[in-house]
């Protein structure tokens, strides 16, 4: 009887965080939601660092490549949903104006940043041998600069 109480009480109290899960995320602020993003993009960035050191030969990880790449490829997916509407302004952000008044022009380098993304991590995860790897690893670096380019004003 008291371990069906305990399972009672644990479920009461997964189903009402649950219930107020909902309600958090509802209540996104702009700033928050630009903190967010940005600390994607900075994951994005980190992981990019990282196979650019092993690629180098300044980092001898070889097997790491996968873990970098598929981070980025996960990273990817999550690209348009960092850029609600509501998060155009509300805080300091580098991102312009124009993602939103352009908004199926970035919706296609979204999508060119998650097809380079999930093609270098096929191509690691594959065995793909150095070359290969490098191109894909170009590749991703391009579909980045294709957005950042219109879309991510310059650094103060």
């Amino acid at each position: 009887m008291r371990r069906f109480a305990s399972f009672v009480a644990a479920t009461v109290a997964v189903a009402t965080l649950a219930a107020g899960a909902g309600i958090a995320w509802a209540a996104d602020q702009p700033a928050d939601q630009i903190k967010y993003r940005q600390a994607v993009m900075r994951a994005v960035g980190g992981h990019m660092g990282a196979i650019g050191a092993i690629m180098k030969g300044e980092i001898s990880q070889p097997d790491h490549l996968s873990g970098h790449a598929n981070s980025i490829a996960a990273m990817a997916e999550l690209a348009v949903d960092v850029f609600p509407p509501s998060s155009a302004s509300g805080a300091e952000t580098r991102a312009k104006a124009e993602i939103w008044t352009d908004w199926d022009d970035f919706l296609g380098k979204a999508e060119a940043f998650r097809a380079a993304s999930a093609n270098l991590a096929s191509v690691v995860d594959g065995g793909g041998d150095r070359a290969a790897i490098a191109a894909a690893f170009g590749d991703l670096g391009k579909s980045c600069g294709g957005c950042h380019r219109p879309y991510r004003a310059e650094a103060n």
